[in-house]
């Protein structure tokens, strides 16, 4: 039977059309474009901002990033209370319904209690409920905190965004000022509320008054059967996002594309490759919060409901973050109303993204992976790189695409990727060409204001015509705009933090497929003494990315030391975990904002780690 409440918010969404993003209109500077004239021209009046069904703005005080140190870690740590945008739906047991929630319950603020908890501010029925999950309510195995108080239970968990192990503040690995987070109160017998919101130090609005800025990031979303609450129906979704600002006119578009979904109950998710979400509509009111029209397309004639996005329509909450309006991110609800019951859908989530400063050219990337031989063989190989074959300089073409630069045993070649390479669009996704029987791919990983990084491969086939390749390389590669020589630090010292990312490969695997190798990340932390020109530091909290892709906490740390500065480069040895080798790279920025590179090193038992780093001075 047809669920009303599904009926009636469907009945006042409005379906978005198809459009075209516009460049994003970025100086090569990565300042904002002023459109070619010489006075801005003045602002429109902004929205007055109307939140769709389930979505909520809170009014709670802001928390402004009037400064580059006022990220969303330093207001956890100035106890902060940080205001929140919401998405709620409601999944009714006895009814055996989910739907977006009418209720009114929201989640209002969050504030650190300075010992491994969080304050939180819940509004239900327009009365708030502050509620304490302590550092003992915090269950690690399943990265998350419950409480119950009189036969409501509450829970708070992560969603994209880490509890550190140390303090559990929140923080997602590369953001510097917004965080997610999701969670459910309810009596988890009858009903509950299902929320998630996002967090950070609002950008102030004078910072985002004038031009255009690009943002590139994902999509996280869970879809949920209109007629059954209960998880084994749930769907996992995530996507490439690409959205463009108009600050001038205070208008937003964008879209996703590169989607992929899960089978119901399960975390592993496939490609949908007709599947895209537009985002139109888009408006700013004057504090940089915005709403805009979400809508799921499809291309392919008469898709299969189970595995596309076809026929969503909802709405994106957001606001910007950072002094510059570096970050963004909304929640988000949807649903679908199929012919027939049985994909009749309610759409939950958030996305998130990061300004588009510039796109790092670089004649000096540094780059590190694996040469596989043999790779149609029983018997495959892995050996390193090394300097025979390797990238060399990446250059962005100013129109979304890039040329790059390699050696292939010894030999300099190269290949220009344009938008039509990466067929999902350039918001993250992959670029791939093949020309007879070689085929290169590149794939960006984002990265921070002045540095980047990179996933390379050069494969060669048999022939034109054959599926199989019989050698490839493979791997990392850190590009972007180096501190020149003469700005750099002199005296003084600094200290770097981010993230390390690294597989491990076996010399003699049983596939050389990347997917065979172990993937392993961590937490980056890099002294810089730039008075007596050294460097040493740790990469610690490693975490191993499991079958299923979630991770699990290993012991141990690599240990950075015995490094120096020798101009803008920098190089350490690398060693713990039974891996001994080394690590190299450079500081980026007009004055040394960022260290990043690559590391290479080799285990007791033979195997080869090849990682990358980016670190972002505190």
């Amino acid at each position: 039977m047809k669920k009303t409440s599904v009926r009636a918010i469907l009945a006042v969404a409005t379906l978005g059309l198809a459009f075209a993003v516009s460049g994003c209109g970025s100086g090569s500077d990565g300042t904002a474009s002023m459109n070619g004239s010489e006075q801005p021209p003045a602002p429109t009046s902004r929205a007055v901002l109307e939140s769709g069904p389930g979505l909520h703005l809170s009014d709670a005080a802001l928390v402004h990033a009037d400064a580059a140190d006022k990220t969303i870690l330093a207001a956890q740590e100035d106890g902060d209370t940080i205001p929140t945008q919401s998405s709620v739906i409601t999944r009714d047991f006895d009814a055996d319904t989910t739907a977006v929630s009418t209720s009114g319950f929201s989640v209002k603020s969050i504030r650190s209690d300075g010992d491994g908890g969080f304050h939180v501010v819940f509004v239900d029925g327009g009365v708030e409920t502050p509620v304490h999950f302590a550092r003992g309510d915090f269950d690690a195995s399943g990265n998350s905190y419950r409480i119950d108080n009189d036969g409501t239970s509450y829970m708070l968990w992560r969603h994209g965004t880490n509890f550190n192990e140390a303090n559990l503040t929140a923080r997602i690995p590369g953001y510097d000022y917004m965080a997610s987070l999701g969670g459910q109160v309810g009596d988890f017998q009858t009903a509950v509320e299902r929320f998630w919101f996002v967090l950070g130090a609002r950008t102030p609005a004078a910072a985002q008054t004038m031009g255009q800025a690009s943002y590139n990031g994902i999509l996280w979303a869970d879809s949920w059967n209109a007629g059954d609450p209960s998880g084994g129906q749930r769907r996992r979704l995530d996507g490439h996002l690409r959205l463009v600002a108009n600050f001038d006119l205070g208008t937003l578009e964008g879209y996703i594309r590169n989607v992929r979904g899960s089978e119901p109950g399960e975390r592993a998710r496939s490609h949908w490759p007709t599947s895209s979400f537009s985002i139109t509509d888009g408006k700013f009111n004057d504090a940089g919060q915005f709403t805009a029209t979400l809508t799921g397309r499809d291309s392919a004639d008469n898709p299969d409901l189970a595995q596309s996005a076809a026929g969503y329509v909802g709405d994106l909450l957001g606001e910007l973050y950072g002094p510059r309006a570096e970050e963004i991110g909304a929640v988000l609800t949807a649903t679908r109303d199929a012919a027939g019951d049985a994909h009749d859908r309610v759409l939950q989530g958030y996305v998130r993204g990061q300004r588009v400063f510039n796109t790092h050219t670089d004649d000096g990337a540094f780059s590190t992976g694996v040469d596989r031989h043999d790779t149609n063989t029983q018997t495959p190989r892995i050996v390193s790189q090394g300097d025979a074959n390797r990238v060399t300089a990446v250059a962005p073409d100013g129109v979304g695409g890039y040329r790059i630069t390699y050696l292939v045993d010894g030999q300099t070649r190269s290949v220009s990727f344009g938008p039509d390479d990466a067929p999902f669009g350039n918001a993250g996704a992959s670029y791939s060409r093949r020309d007879g029987a070689l085929q290169r791919y590149w794939r960006p990983w984002g990265g921070s204001r002045y540095s980047s990084a990179a996933t390379w491969s050069h494969n060669r086939y048999a022939d034109a015509e054959s599926d199989e390749w019989v050698f490839g390389t493979w791997g990392y590669v850190v590009h972007g705009s180096r501190t020149p020589s003469a700005s750099m630090p002199t005296v003084g010292s600094a200290s770097y933090r981010g993230e390390a990312y690294a597989y491990v490969w076996d010399p003699r695997p049983a596939s050389a497929s990347v997917r065979d190798a172990e993937f392993y990340r961590g937490a980056l932390r890099l002294e810089a003494d730039f008075a007596a020109a050294s460097i040493s530091g740790v990469v610690n909290n490693l975490e191993e990315q499991q079958s299923d892709g979630t991770y699990a906490a290993i012991n141990g740390q690599l240990d950075i030391a015995d490094g120096g500065i020798q101009g803008n480069a920098l190089s350490a040895d690398l060693s713990g975990n039974g891996f001994t080798g080394n690590l190299r790279g450079a500081f980026y920025g007009p004055a040394a904002e960022e260290a990043a590179g690559v590391m290479e090193a080799s285990g007791d038992d033979n195997t080869l780690l090849h990682g990358r780093f980016i670190g972002r001075k505190q």
